[in-house]
């Protein structure tokens, strides 16, 4: 719908307004505007106008909080608006969680996979090069809902490091994800046997996260663990006994 503007009037969101040759489209919040929650503000200045802008105010609701932006400011289109119910607006109490916010919270209780962990041929032997291949996942890919404004987070996570813990008491920080002998770069020599040493990689993560309403952005400092329990044997050289 399209209507043409003889003297400043409010329009509603997802509306496309018409005045003096200058467009608005959509709704949101341009910057340098003027806001008034739950009702039309005083006649705007000149080349301005003033739009009706739903404002999330908790789960699923939202009201209209009607602003005052330069004429031909254009404003991104708010497309959960259906599935979401009109409220009054508040007028003391903290605001809603932002979708940040909510992805924060997300990533404080994911669960992100471990990372595969295998030395070739199954086992290592004592003063000799083991080698470590690393099976990141790349890219993992999870979504999760985002109450406040009725809509889903999509995430995508990729490895940018890790730190091996060769369970001897040697540690390595690499990029790398390793690979077989001879080529492999993520290695070590054990000097001592055991019948059970844990090997343990730790995978750290970011994540890039954005919901269907154009917000967007990256989560870093997430970590998994994997866990391999490694045989180190040790090769007896055979002697000549003495007469």
């Amino acid at each position: 719908m399209v209507i043409t503007l003889t003297a400043p009037r409010p329009a509603a969101a997802a509306t496309s307004v018409v005045g003096g040759g200058n467009t608005i489209v959509g709704s949101g919040s341009a910057s340098g505007s003027t806001v008034t929650p739950g009702g039309a503000p005083a006649a705007p200045p000149p080349g301005a106008v003033v739009v009706q802008v739903p404002t999330i105010v908790g789960p699923g609701q939202y009201c209209l909080v009607s602003t005052v932006v330069p004429a031909g400011t254009v404003l991104p289109p708010f497309n959960p608006i259906s599935m979401m119910t009109a409220v009054p607006c508040p007028t003391t109490g903290p605001p809603p969680l932002t979708a940040a916010q909510v992805a924060q919270q997300w990533s404080k209780t994911a669960h992100l996979p471990p990372p595969g962990i295998t030395v070739a041929p199954g086992y290592a032997v004592t003063g000799l090069t083991a080698y470590l291949q690393i099976a990141a996942h790349a890219p993992w890919t999870t979504a999760f809902a985002d109450p406040i404004r009725v809509d889903s987070i999509s995430v995508s996570c990729a490895a940018t490091g890790f730190d091996v813990d060769w369970g001897d008491g040697a540690h390595t920080t690499t990029s790398s994800t390793g690979g077989p002998y001879p080529t492999g770069d993520v290695t070590h020599v054990y000097q001592q046997a055991s019948t059970g040493l844990s090997l343990g990689v730790t995978e750290h993560w970011s994540c890039a996260w954005s919901d269907r309403v154009c917000d967007a952005g990256t989560i870093a400092g997430l970590a998994s663990v994997g866990h391999l329990t490694l045989e180190i044997r040790e090769i007896q050289t055979p002697t000549a006994s003495g007469t």
